[in-house]
């Protein structure tokens, strides 16, 4: 059967309501000749402006045999490389292409839309690549506007034969303010030229619609050209147009820095017009999207934003976009930026630092990082980095609106004077609220957390969690008096200069040892002064970490049945640095989890069947400590219903002939050691802890030890 194609050029509407000329119903029969209508529309931006597809008068294409790789024999091709079969006509807003083909047949469909006026494209049909030109090019051209489609598995005589085709560049725009631009007129000067330099992309694959970019991005200068004539219209406010340039980049890509020349006229004819240079650091630019670049750009050059148009899907990446506007920002990369980020009264934003770096990038005045305007909620959540460089103040959060910080690394640079300075600072009407995070403080600063002092009575910082070097949260160096900014129910943990905040209290009394125990919301005991809790068994049915500093509490061990602590709920608890002489031992029940880390433990009962380590149904591991059954009778461990003990470290002294046997398991419970040192006793009542010694540990006799290691 012959093989073959013919073309007609017919009429399509553009932008979204696209007609077409369907094939006629007929029964489909798998390998006969069908002749079926291309119908190309491109995607619609409703205005005659920059970007609003009007000069698009081409469309190429080429058809392929499909193959799951992309690897699909070329069948075809209808572009300006082939004269003889010359490129489709869009006429106006409209354009068709007919074709025959097979029926049944699976087809790769690469459909290209450009302008004839512009030679930047080409596309290798054998390689399947777009290829983008910038050399010897100008800036502000619409010309350089294009659009593809990629269909990957279209069945002829099946499959609808409308396409709409989306451009693969990101349009980034710069906009003056009527205001700036007013007040250059006044002088009889106003920005007529511009030029662009940046880094983007030269190919992009046309296997499948995701259109990898290929290769690295290479430098970009576009010459200087016109403005474009039209003003540039974003969200009904209209600016002076003066930089408009098309780019491939990644499908969403953050540019790290974007260099705009701009000229003025010259009235007076010297031959030399004015020339500004403006950079933008970290600029958001994504397929399709149309960034704005906008504000006093010649007369204030830190005085502008960015927006993307709303005839544009907004992406999900911009920190610049959340901050003017509100929405959640998950960094997508390491960024820098050379001027402080605003986030702008009214809004509500969150910055998920995603594990990257957000930083200054050259010097400048000021060199603040992120400034939180009154009005304004900023929260910073996860792991990553922000860092203000050194220079003119140098703080990393400013705050005139509320900051939470939740995670996070967080440094400050230097003042001009090369003294240290605040990493967060609330004035104004400012609020600070730490739940987390990490305070290196590099530069030795007595200011990480800082009021300014006209605004004490109206400030606020309030520190829950989060770990600071060298800095008191709780002590503040930073105000005159020292201030604790800790939010209530919060201690700081000192260990090496290194102030660790977590939810908790300070004991020192059987009372406040009592109360803090059965208070959920504390996650930390610090027993300051040694307790007497009696002889009444105490229970703990919070998860609790109890830091004992060496101090003792008694509590148990003179009342029938009586143990001294107890953990019989589903609860994790540890136990540090305690002594417990002459009182009851451990009961631990009803799935706790009980960890004892350097623990004095020596119990004497009055009361027969209780023991050091009762555990039931639940789990304990002693990893340190010296341990020590007083009385006769007793046992060091008393185990049942599929209880586990770990035993990791710890001194066990001399049972001599204190009682029957050291350990007892009863249905399914079982102890295991792995470390400690176990006194050798002269009678039969030794604690010999070579029976619950797992495969690869030894257990070896040190003088009047049995100690536990790993082989």
């Amino acid at each position: 059967m012959k093989r073959f194609f013919r073309f007609l050029m017919a009429a399509v509407v553009m932008f979204g309501a696209v007609a077409c000329s369907q094939y006629d119903e007929q029964e489909v029969v798998e390998g006969q000749e069908v002749t079926t209508t291309f119908a190309i529309g491109l995607e619609n931006l409703g205005t005659r402006v920059a970007g609003d597809s009007g000069m698009i008068d081409k469309v190429a294409w080429g058809i392929y045999e499909h193959q799951a790789d992309g690897n699909g024999r070329f069948l075809a091709v209808h572009s300006s490389a082939n004269p003889e079969k010359g490129p489709a006509d869009f006429d106006g807003e409209k354009a068709e292409i007919e074709v025959t083909l097979f029926t049944g047949k699976l087809y790769d469909l690469v459909f290209f839309g450009y302008c004839s006026a512009n030679n930047a494209y080409s596309i290798d049909w054998e390689k399947r690549e777009l290829n983008v030109s910038y050399e010897n090019d100008y800036a502000n051209l619409e010309a350089r506007d294009a659009f593809v489609n990629v269909t990957n598995g279209w069945q002829s005589g099946v499959h609808s034969t409308k396409f709409t085709l989306t451009r693969p560049f990101a349009q980034l725009n710069v906009g003056q303010s009527m205001e700036d631009y007013n007040i250059m007129q006044l002088t009889g000067n106003c920005i007529e030229k511009s030029a662009v330099k940046v880094k983007a992309y030269k190919k992009m694959s046309l296997i499948n619609k995701e259109g990898e970019v290929i290769g690295d991005p290479v430098e970009v200068d576009l010459y200087t050209n016109d403005v474009v004539a039209d003003n540039l219209n974003v969200g009904g406010i209209d600016y002076k147009h003066i930089a408009m340039n098309y780019l491939l980049v990644n499908k969403k890509a953050v540019v790290p820095e974007v260099l705009f020349f701009f000229w003025e006229n010259d009235p007076a004819q010297t031959g030399k017009p004015t020339m500004f240079i403006r950079r933008y650091y970290n600029v958001p630019l994504q397929r399709n999207y149309r960034t704005n670049i906008l504000g006093r750009i010649i007369s204030d050059e830190y005085n502008f934003e960015i927006k993307i148009d709303a005839r544009f899907a907004e992406p999900d990446n911009d920190v610049f976009h959340a901050f003017q506007h509100g929405g959640v920002v998950n960094l997508p990369s390491d960024m820098k930026v050379g001027h402080p980020l605003v986030v702008r009264s009214g809004v509500e934003a969150v910055l998920n630092l995603n594990g990257h770096t957000l930083k200054n990038y050259i010097k400048n005045e000021p060199t603040d990082l992120i400034v939180v305007e009154e009005g304004a909620t900023l929260t910073i959540n996860g792991n990553g980095t922000l860092e203000a460089v050194s220079g003119n103040d140098g703080y990393t959060v400013i705050s005139e609106g509320t900051v939470i910080i939740n995670g996070g690394t967080f440094k400050a640079g230097l003042d001009k004077n090369g003294e240290a300075n605040a990493v967060v600072y609330a004035r104004g009407n400012g609020k600070v609220f730490v739940n987390g995070g990490y305070f290196p403080n590099e530069k030795n600063s007595n200011y990480v957390l800082n009021k300014k002092d006209a605004d004490k009575a109206t400030t606020v910082i309030e520190v829950s969690g989060g770990v600071f070097v060298g800095f008191d949260p709780s002590n503040s160096p930073s105000e005159n008096p020292k201030e604790n900014f800790l939010a209530e129910g919060c201690i700081v943990l000192n260990e090496d200069n290194v102030y660790t905040v977590v939810s908790g209290a300070i004991v020192k009394t059987a009372d406040e040892f009592k109360a803090a125990k059965d208070n959920a919301n504390l996650q930390y005991m610090v027993i300051a002064e040694d307790i007497d809790l009696g002889t009444a068994y105490t229970t703990i049915s919070t998860n609790k970490v109890i830091l004992g500093n060496g101090h003792s509490i008694k509590a148990g061990g003179a009342t029938t049945k009586n143990y001294g602590l107890g953990v019989q709920a589903k609860v994790n608890v540890e136990i540090n640095d305690i002594v417990m002489n002459g009182g009851g031992g451990i009961y631990v029940s009803n799935g706790a989890n009980v960890t004892i880390n350097n623990v004095v433990l020596k119990v004497k009962y009055s009361a027969s069947g209780r023991h050091m380590f009762y555990v039931t149904n639940a789990t304990l591991t002693v990893n340190s400590g010296n341990f020590e059954v007083l009385n006769t009778g007793y046992k060091y461990f008393s185990m049942q219903n599929n209880a586990r003990a770990y035993v990791k470290g710890g001194t066990f002294e001399d049972l001599m002939a204190k009682g029957q046997e050291p350990v007892l398991t009863e249905t399914g419970a079982a102890l295991e050691i792995t470390g400690g040192k176990f006194q050798v006793g002269t009678t039969n009542y030794a604690f010999n802890p070579e029976q619950w010694v797992p495969a690869g540990y030894k257990v070896e006799r040190v003088g009047n030890y049995k100690e536990v290691s790993k082989q």
